[in-house]
């Protein structure tokens, strides 16, 4: 979803809500993604005495490998937004601002880009996950294989 913020810029008090999913298929690009619904996204874009503010909130389900034994699985996240759209800034390395060339923000990538920098670092399918044998490979969450150790 594209953002005209044209009014937004000009008008301030003005504000725009919105309430979308993103598809499936545009998290095709990225490898590491693996969505098994829609991304939800709920927020409000608006401008409070010239400062503009971001705020959303989006809901996910991945589909994941456990990084121990394996297992494929579902997991479902939610994480939150909220910062200043600017224009232009005066310095380059701020991370703090949203900055938009021109009056259009493109919402979904900006939510992408958020989803990647939340991905857990570590899946696990359970948090005891006890893994796999790491000589003969039996998932030990399963069953207790006899290899000498």
């Amino acid at each position: 979803m594209v953002l005209d913020l044209r009014r937004i810029f000009e008008i301030p008090g003005e504000k725009q809500e919105f309430d979308y999913e993103i598809p499936v298929s545009v998290a095709d690009d990225y490898k590491n993604i693996d969505l098994s619904l829609p991304i939800s996204v709920k927020g409000v874009i608006k401008n409070k005495s010239g400062v503009i503010s971001l705020g959303y909130k989006a809901d996910y389900r991945l589909r994941h490998k456990c990084d121990r034994c394996l297992v494929e699985f579902e997991c479902d996240y939610t994480f939150s937004c909220d910062a200043v759209v600017v224009k232009s800034l005066s310095s380059e390395d701020n991370d703090d601002y949203i900055v938009v060339g021109g009056n259009e923000l493109d919402l979904d990538e900006h939510i992408i880009s958020d989803l990647i920098l939340h991905f857990p670092s570590k899946v696990l399918c359970k948090e005891d996950c006890k893994g796999l044998c790491q000589f003969c490979g039996a998932d030990l969450n399963e069953t207790v294989c006899s290899c000498q150790k």
